[in-house]
């Protein structure tokens, strides 16, 4: 009877340390708005900050890893610039921003301005495109995109490293510009996560 015992404790223990059986944690917060000003300089940016977030112990990083990005657009080379965010995902897994908007650049002259920001929340991490796709499915995924780019007569991608992303419900929105141009147009494509489940390698909801 013992040894029936032990053999399912065994099994209960190896059955929860297989990947995908851990129960993910429920996270709660609140978002909050955020403003950078400067009116020698035209600057006028918001950033969202999480406010009574249940892991407390990694509320900071959150925070400063929101206000770091907003941080890029108020450096001293920057003026007239105006900066929203729009939260594209936002529960216990991720919290995905992007930051909308133009102004000037010292040496530049106008810039347009779409930056994303995706926090994986279960494991407090900042995620790169590196950390969304598998090492091997760089290929497949710029195939999709440029797929659904030639259906929409726009330009292709090129290469993986110009591409971002922002998480949200269902599905992923892309975007890329085809010229290194800082005032040039930003293509944005949202692929459904039906498309994606083969290349990338985190859970998509």
């Amino acid at each position: 009877m013992k040894k029936v015992k032990f053999s399912f404790l065994f099994i209960f223990i190896i059955i929860s340390l297989l990947p995908g059986c851990t129960k993910k944690e429920e996270i709660t917060y609140d978002i909050i708005t955020e403003k950078i000003q400067d009116s020698n300089r035209n600057i006028d940016i918001t950033y969202p900050q999480v406010k009574d977030y249940s892991k407390e112990e990694d509320s900071g990083f959150i925070n400063s890893t929101l206000k770091k990005t907003a941080d890029m657009y108020n450096e001293k080379d920057y003026m007239d610039v105006n900066v929203e965010h729009d939260i594209t995902r936002e529960d216990s897994m991720y919290l995905s921003v992007v930051y909308i908007g133009n102004g000037k650049r010292e040496g530049v002259g106008e810039i347009n301005i779409f930056k994303g920001v995706n926090m994986d929340l279960q494991n407090s991490k900042k995620l790169s495109i590196n950390d969304l796709i598998k090492g091997n499915k760089e290929e497949e995924l710029i195939n999709v995109i440029n797929e659904e780019a030639m259906n929409k007569d726009i330009e292709k991608l090129q290469n993986i490293e110009d591409l971002g992303f922002s998480l949200q419900r269902k599905k992923v929105l892309f975007f890329y510009r085809p010229s290194e141009k800082e005032d040039s147009e930003v293509i944005k494509l949202n692929i459904p996560n039906e498309r994606l489940k083969n290349i990338v390698k985190i859970k998509l909801q």
